[in-house]
Order: structure tokens, then sequence, then C-alpha cells
């Protein structure tokens, strides 16, 4: 996009702006990257957690273990909505207990519960009360955890960070407004004399905005180009090095080469050349009405 001869730049002036526009640009594709990827991660964690379950029996020093696993399996199999189970063996179960208890050894004679991992049939709910009531019957104390809480806590979390990105995304395209309203001002006082001469030569306001909008998308749309660039260098550095990353890294997006992420990545500069078009016109129009032609 040239700029219109009328209204030159001005290099010097110009470089501090385009700077600021691209740090912003580069904060902005960075949080719509996060929104996206914390629906698409939370829809993806939400299923894998409504199609799965966890029962836990009890055993006790009367019983026998073998048998109960049988008796337990049996029980498991008549349930139609379930589509795969796996038994936890010892060793998996003392690891679920590190984060409490170290590394420290545990006595055989402890007993530990009998893990149970269950997957369900596609869009098949576990009925719970009626696999509860079986495991009773056979006097198998058990407690069953279809992960509806975990999935709520889940959807809390993904709302949190969903709400907080689109706050700050909304922000800094705020800030990007203000930034073009300060700076399309300073342009128009700037260049006084040129404003003279286009009155002198029966310019009109919206003429005379309409450079200004111009201009200022020009600007906009390369800033925000390199923005996102850069943004997207960043994550894929972060995902290079840090595959393996702590949780704090869990929402943010990881580079692949799709479609909606390339058309993503360059919707932003053009949210933010329109944005700031619109905003240079509205306020170009506006001062240089109320300044020159009242």
């Amino acid at each position: 996009m040239a700029l219109n001869p009328i209204l030159s730049g001005d290099k010097a002036q110009d470089w501090p702006f385009f700077l600021m526009l691209s740090a912003l640009a580069f904060l902005a594709s960075i949080m719509m990257l996060v929104v996206k990827v914390s629906y698409e991660s939370a829809a993806h964690w939400g299923d894998d957690l409504s199609q799965t379950a966890t029962v836990q029996v009890k055993p006790n020093a009367l019983q026998d273990e073998s048998e109960l696993i049988a008796q337990t399996n049996a029980i498991l199999r008549t349930h139609k909505e379930i589509q795969t189970k796996r038994r936890l063996s010892r060793e998996e179960s003392r690891d679920l207990l590190r984060p409490w208890l170290g590394n420290t050894p545990l006595p055989d004679e402890i007993i530990l519960p009998l893990l149970w991992h269950i997957t369900l049939m596609p869009e098949q709910k576990l009925e719970k009360q009626r696999l509860k009531h079986a495991l009773t019957d056979k006097n198998i104390r058990a407690d069953i955890d279809d992960h509806g809480r975990w999935a709520q806590d889940l959807r809390r979390s993904a709302l949190t960070v969903q709400g907080m990105t689109l706050s700050a995304l909304a922000l800094i395209l705020f800030t990007i407004c203000v930034s073009i309203v300060f700076a399309t001002r300073a342009a128009l006082i700037g260049r006084r004399k040129l404003m003279n001469v286009l009155m002198l030569i029966g310019a009109t306001p919206r003429f005379t905005a309409r450079l200004f909008s111009r201009r200022f998308s020009a600007i906009a749309f390369k800033a925000a180009l390199l923005g996102v660039i850069l943004a997207n260098l960043v994550l894929l550095s972060i995902n290079l090095l840090a595959p393996h990353a702590p949780q704090i890294l869990y929402f943010l997006p990881e580079w692949q080469l799709r479609h909606d992420d390339i058309a993503l990545s360059l919707l932003m500069p053009v949210i933010i050349a329109i944005l700031a078009g619109l905003t240079a016109r509205g306020t170009a129009y506006s001062a240089v009405r109320k300044d020159y032609y009242i």
C-alpha cells in the first residue's frame, strides 16, 4: 500500500511509532493465539474427561485380591456403556502416591486400593449408581469417579484464561486506537501549512481525513505484519526449545502449519490496519472541521 504523495511520510518521526505498533501487534497476536488454543484445549480435555472414569476398589485383609479382581472385572463387563477397562498395577498405584509421599518405599503389608481406568463408548455416560449397587451387592467397597468434578474445574479454568486473554486483547486494541488518535493529532499539528493550503484550494474535510486514513492504515499494516511474524517466531521457538514445558505453558499455542493458524495470524494486521484507518479518519475529520472550517 503506497503512501499518498500529498501526505508524505517522515521516517525519523514515523520509526518510533512504527516500533510501538509492532510491539502492540506482537502482544495482540500472542493473545489471539492463546485464546484460540485455550478453546481447543478445553474442548479436547473436556471430551477426554467426559469419556473416562475411574473405579477404586478398597480391599481388606479378609478378602482374596485375585477373587476381588475377577468379580470386579465381571461386573464391569456387564455394563454396555464401558468400552475398555484396564486395571492399574501395584507399581502404577504407587506412582500415583509419589507426589504426596515422595520416593519413600511402601511396605508390602500396606494394602493399596485396586484401580481401574475405564473408557466409555462414544456419546455414552456411565451409569454410576447402577454400577455402585452392583459392586455393593457383591460386598465390594468401591468409589466411582466419573470425572465430572474435574471437567467442571477444567471449564472454569479455561473460562478464566479465555476471559483474561480476551480482556488483554481488547485492551491492546484499545491502546492502538488511542495511539492512533495522538499520532493523527500530532501529524495535523506538524502539517499545519499543508492543511491551510488544502483548505485554500477547496479540499473538503472528508478528503483530508481520507489522506490520514490511508497513511496510518499503511503504517499500521506494515508494523502489525512485523509484530505477527515476530510473535510466530517466538511461539515456534518456545515449542521447539521447551517440548516438555511446565504447566504454565499448557495454554500457549503449539505452532502448526495449518490453514486456520496461518489465516488467523494474517488476520491481525488487517484488523489493526482497519482500526487504524477508521480511527485516523474520524480523528482527522473532526479536527479539520473544528480548526479549519468552522
